[in-house]
């Protein structure tokens, strides 16, 4: 996901910043701008389509297995394109959050109802408002600086038993260093690969805070 990101943004990397993020030492942040503008434009349509399905559904399996009937937060929800893949009987609360106001207005004016909300908001400063079952990072640890601290600051929003899932791209080294950054406070409960047609390939862990009872 990275690296697709990278391409979708093209100059807007220094080669320097462009170095760094290919060496795990920061996470790739365009301006907001740039965000809107891809919006917009529709870059991000292809998460919409088949070759993206099938790690969406692993994190609904997860979801329906571990947490039925969850409260769920999604990190960097964009579009809402996991919420599609959900069924309203899956969760009791949902609400996803990001950066993007282009990216949330369109997830407000499909998939907003009675317990599905989306707020703009960046992940670094977002304080939840309630404690969830569930706290999702579906290819969005990429795009942010210190993800090991963003997820051990979420973490404490989590219900007795509360479970963390993040899905990463599978590119390079990218994603190994990711996870050694991310899962060092956390037992691992399950962790599944999918690959699509195409061979691209996406890991999922499903995580459980140490001593979170």
């Amino acid at each position: 996901m990275l690296i697709r990101i990278i391409f979708n943004v093209g100059g807007a990397m220094k080669v320097k910043e462009f170095i760094q993020t290919l060496l795990g030492m920061r996470g790739f942040q365009p301006e907001q701008t740039t965000w809107e503008e891809q919006y917009k434009n529709n870059q991000w349509n292809h998460l919409h389509q088949l070759d993206e399905l099938a790690h969406y559904n692993v994190i609904r399996g997860y979801i329906n297995f571990f947490k039925p009937n969850a409260d769920i937060l999604d990190v960097g929800c964009g579009e809402g394109v996991l919420n599609r893949e959900l069924s309203s009987s899956d969760y009791n609360y949902y609400k996803g959050i990001d950066f993007s106001d282009t990216a949330i207005e369109n997830a407000r004016s499909k998939r907003e109802d009675e317990k599905t909300f989306f707020e703009q908001a960046d992940a670094h400063a977002y304080q939840p408002d309630r404690k969830y079952d569930c706290i999702v990072f579906c290819e969005s640890l990429n795009c942010i600086n210190n993800p090991e601290k963003l997820v051990e600051r979420l973490k404490e929003y989590l219900k007795p038993n509360g479970i963390v899932i993040i899905s990463l791209f599978k590119q390079l080294w990218i994603d190994k260093i990711m996870w050694n950054k991310v899962q060092t406070s956390f037992e691992i409960i399950d962790k599944t690969t999918v690959k699509n047609g195409k061979g691209s390939a996406w890991q999922c862990k499903v995580l459980r805070p140490i001593n979170n009872s």
